[in-house]
């Protein structure tokens, strides 16, 4: 444990002390970021280029476990392979957020090199190798290992990009995670995992007196998604050595912010039709500004949620596989219901959906339908049509074809609210009305119009051949005191 305190004080000191220094070179070289703060007010230009730091202080730290010899640093120097299999391509994700951080770059030719980086790493041997399920099962991936991690380290290293919209959050969250994934390492004794986010955790949070609000030095795209692909890559590693669903538990929890913000981001982007890469305000981050929290609320918010799933990370850890799937669950849910929370217009309608009440009226129009398809006499399917009214709270309802004219409800004195008429192929018209607000009826006048417009449609061409008296008969029912004549 001393080994590792001192690691993370070696990290938390190099970046402390070296983010001011790196910060006068930025402005000197002119590397700033003039962003415009939440509110109406204008921000002095800040320097970017904050990843250059991370990388400088996580390097150099774990550098100095070569001075010292005990157990954890002779673990370190024996995996060393893999420590240098995963900076060359953290090194190219570096270089990458420098490049745009300082000329600008077109959102798919990073996404390429994102790949590429990924790619890189996946090819020396780093890979999701098999899913264990909460119940005890591994599934071994065989080729879709490498497909699956690709996804992974791409889609984790953009998340830590996405929710880098405020001071300090991509690196208090960052903080977070890294802490999160060392305690957890450490139940496995997997001592490189441990020191890797040791140093990542002391970088952060002496960079992190700079980065908070108000900041003096942003973390930029170089120091964002480096962080992402470190953590996604530690991760990775991690998973190697795990044989329970822990292993798949343990980084979602670890990740669940950034993620959950991707995750809402590409649902959004669909839903509209949007491409997934194009940059808007409609973060998680963005909603909660617009409910009226200040810029240090919202991530001292966030701060908490992070911890809350860092906390659930770390306890099971020590449970049993059952145990993190209901955890799992229950976070899950805890998400939905933060989403739908935040007013999210593209997810308003999903909710209603699933309702109750929107099924049993859904099962009500697929009765009444098979009712009138059912209807063995014109009468009947009159009787049915009538009785189909109140079934699916339609307070007016009528038929009229070229040769006649059937009411099966009407609304007692005014007119109603909402009608919709809906035009028959072979001449004629349903109406449909509703007196009340439309927000209390769960099936929509148009679903179901064309619902009993098809019936009836089928009906009447049953019926064709009926004798004039019988279709007179159909054609003039017996009044009733919601059914007034219908001529």
């Amino acid at each position: 444990m001393r080994t590792y305190a001192v690691l993370f004080a070696l990290a938390f000191l190099a970046s402390l002390v070296g983010t001011p220094l790196l910060r006068r070179v930025w402005e000197r070289f002119g590397f700033l970021d003039s962003a415009i703060a939440p509110g109406p007010h204008l921000r002095r230009p800040v320097p970017r280029l904050g990843g250059v730091v991370i990388y400088a202080a996580v390097v150099g730290a774990l550098l100095a476990l070569f001075f010292h010899s005990n157990d954890i640093t002779r673990a370190f120097r024996n995996e060393l392979p893999i420590f240098w299999q995963l900076l060359g391509p953290a090194t190219l994700i570096l270089l990458v957020g420098v490049a745009d951080d300082i000329w600008g770059m077109r959102a798919g030719v990073k996404f390429l090199a994102q790949m590429g980086a990924a790619l890189w790493l996946i090819s020396s041997g780093v890979q999701i190798l098999h899913l264990s399920l909460p119940w005890g099962q591994t599934f071994e991936l065989g080729w879709l290992s490498p497909v699956l991690t690709l996804l992974w380290l791409v889609a984790l290293t953009n998340a830590f990009n996405l929710i880098d919209g405020l001071d300090g959050l991509a690196a208090g969250v960052g903080f977070i995670s890294a802490s999160a994934i060392a305690v957890t390492a450490m139940m496995i004794d997997d001592k490189m995992v441990v020191v890797l986010c040791v140093a990542l955790a002391g970088a952060l949070l002496g960079f992190l007196r700079h980065n908070f609000n108000p900041a003096t030095i942003f973390l930029g795209d170089s120091g964002s998604m480096f962080v992402g692909f470190v953590l996604a890559a530690g991760a990775v590693i991690w998973h190697q050595k795990s044989t329970t669903a822990i292993a798949v538990a343990a980084p979602l929890l670890a990740f669940a912010l950034p993620m959950a913000d991707t995750a809402v981001t590409v649902l959004r982007r669909t839903v509209r039709g949007q491409p997934i890469f194009v940059s808007d305000r409609h973060h998680i981050h963005h909603r909660l500004l617009a409910l009226g929290l200040t810029s240090r609320r919202v991530v001292l918010l966030l701060y908490g949620v992070s911890a809350a799933a860092a906390l659930g990370c770390i306890l099971i850890a020590r449970g049993h596989n059952l145990v993190t799937g209901m955890v799992l669950l229950l976070f899950m849910g805890a998400c939905w219901i933060g989403v739908r929370r935040l007013g999210y217009p593209e997810f308003a309608e999903f909710g209603p959906i699933f309702s109750r009440g929107r099924v049993e009226a859904r099962i009500r129009l697929l009765e009444s339908a098979e009712g009138l398809r059912q209807a063995a006499t014109p009468q009947q399917l009159w009787e049915r049509f009538r009785a189909s009214a109140a079934l699916l709270d339609l307070d007016e309802l009528r038929l009229e074809t070229e040769s006649e004219r059937r009411v099966a409800a009407v609304p007692p004195g005014r007119p109603p609210l909402w009608r919709l008429q809906v035009p028959l192929e072979r001449g004629g018209t349903l109406t449909l009305g509703r007196s009340r607000a439309s927000g209390e009826a769960h099936l929509s006048l148009e679903v179901v119009g064309e619902e009993l417009r098809a019936v009836m449609e089928e009906a009447l061409s049953r019926w064709e051949g009926q004798d004039a008296g019988e279709a007179a008969a159909v054609a003039a029912p017996s009044p009733a005191p919601w059914a007034p004549s219908t001529k």
